[in-house]
C-alpha cells in the first residue's frame, strides 16, 4: 500500500467496516471487461474463523451467468463521512474523509436451505436494525438466490482526520 500511515492492519477494524458500510461493490469477469455492480450484504465469520460475506440475487441475470462461468470476484466497500478543507478556496487542499475495504475471494451460489436461510437472516438482521422479523416461508427461500462469497484476501485503508502537509 503506497500510503502505509493509512493501511488499516487489524481484521476487527476491517470487520466493523464491513458492519457499517451499506453497500457492497461485487466485480465480475466478463470478458473484456470487468462488470461491477452493487448489492447488499452481511458478513459472518465461518466455523474456520474466515469472513463471508452474504447477498442475495434474482435466480436470473447478467450476474448470475457471469458467476456460474467464474465466481472470482474482487469486492469493495466503503464508508465516505466528509470532505476536509484545508484551505476552502483551494480545492488541492481538500481531502476525503473516509474507511474502506477491498478484497478478493470466489462467491458461489448458496443451494441448502438452511445455509441459505442463514445467509437471509444476516442480511435481514444488518438491515432492519434491531427490528423483530418472521421467519422466511419455504417459497421465498426457494424462490431467491443467495451468494456467499469467501473472502481470500482483504485489506482496508482510512483518512479520518486532515493529514494535509504544508
Amino acid at each position: 500500500m503506497r500510503r502505509e500511515e493509512r493501511e488499516i492492519k487489524e481484521r476487527a477494524e476491517i470487520i466493523q467496516i464491513l458492519e457499517k458500510s451499506d453497500i457492497l461493490r461485487i466485480a465480475m469477469i466478463d470478458y473484456e471487461y470487468p462488470y461491477i455492480v452493487p448489492m447488499n450484504f452481511a458478513q459472518s465469520i465461518n466455523e474456520e474463523g474466515n469472513i463471508c460475506l452474504f447477498s442475495h440475487s434474482a435466480p436470473e441475470g447478467r450476474k448470475i451467468e457471469l458467476l456460474r462461468v467464474n465466481n472470482r470476484v474482487s469486492f469493495e466497500t466503503d464508508i465516505f463521512y466528509a470532505v476536509s478543507e484545508k484551505d476552502p478556496e483551494v480545492p488541492c487542499t481538500w481531502s476525503a474523509v473516509y474507511e474502506s475495504v477491498v478484497g478478493i475471494g470466489r462467491m458461489k451460489i448458496v443451494t441448502e436451505d438452511s445455509a441459505k436461510i442463514e445467509g437471509l437472516t444476516a442480511i435481514v438482521k444488518k438491515y432492519g436494525k434491531g427490528r423483530t422479523f418472521q421467519s422466511f416461508s419455504p417459497a421465498a427461500v426457494q424462490k431467491v438466490v443467495v451468494l456467499e462469497l469467501n473472502v481470500e484476501s482483504i485489506s482496508g485503508k482510512k483518512q479520518l482526520m486532515n493529514p494535509i502537509q504544508e
